[in-house]
């Protein structure tokens, strides 16, 4: 039933905007978080095939795409933190009207493929089960790394934790994991579901769980406004639900 709703949504938008037209086929340049990569790599196939133009998407975090604006560098429509939205929104950078808020995801503990899995379920449980692990593995920057930090803190834990963290590039945290260079890692459930080579050993416990989450915007600036602001709506709208749900995310409103 989803196969036949998405594209013929995706159709409705082409025809209701004559700037998604086939005709004015055009490159719309994204800048994501790596999160929202399962979704998307779902998703952009099918919105260039009936929407008629190319999506040129980057993943990313907030930080890098800064330095990416201070290099002079461009885009078309941004999927980041609300936080980094909201400033671009501040600075002139993104049009306040498109602001969009898509999805969020809670964290779970990944390990890899194969291993036992611990037990996460209490915050007693996890707190034990991060004080015996060898290594935990974070990001070298971005949000889920201040999640790790401040998780860490309200445990207790933080300075008993420092020399079992290690850093690793945004797009290799996982892969450090599923490769056994590290233990495991608190990571974003929809990054642990879409990563070959680990699993999810369960969510945080609900009484310290933190939502990662992704707002959208149109950059003020757009070349390709029209379509980048159909990608959105798109991502927000009904006919994604179903997508977005089954990559590990939750409403967000």
């Amino acid at each position: 039933m989803l196969l036949l709703r998405l594209p013929a949504a995706i159709a409705v938008i082409a025809l209701l905007l004559p700037g998604l037209r086939p005709s004015a086929a055009a490159e719309v340049k994204v800048w994501a978080g790596g999160v929202v990569r399962p979704v998307l790599s779902e998703l952009a196939p099918r919105f260039e095939r009936e929407a008629g133009h190319k999506l040129a998407i980057e993943y990313g975090s907030s930080p890098e795409f800064a330095r990416h604006l201070a290099g002079g560098q461009t885009f078309d429509a941004a999927i980041l933190i609300p936080a980094t939205i909201d400033a671009w929104i501040k600075e002139g950078r993104i049009a306040a009207d498109s602001r969009t808020n898509i999805a969020q995801a809670g964290l779970g503990v990944a390990v890899r493929a194969g291993a036992d899995k611990p037990d996460v379920a209490t915050v007693a449980a996890l707190k034990q089960t991060l004080l015996d692990a060898k290594s935990v593995a974070h990001s070298s920057e971005g949000p889920t790394r201040a999640q790790l930090m401040r998780l860490l803190d309200r445990l207790g834990i933080a300075e008993q934790m420092r020399s079992k963290l290690k850093p690793f590039p945004g797009g290799g945290v996982l892969k450090s994991v599923a490769e056994g260079n590290a233990e495991m890692v608190v990571a974003p459930i929809p990054t642990i579901v879409g990563t070959t080579g680990v699993v999810n050993a369960g969510p945080l416990p609900p009484d310290l769980q933190t939502y990662l989450q992704l707002t959208a915007g149109v950059a003020s600036a757009a070349k390709e406004a029209a379509a980048a602001r159909a990608l959105i709506r798109l991502l927000a709208g009904p006919a994604a639900a179903d997508i977005i749900r089954a990559k590990g995310f939750e409403p967000f409103k």
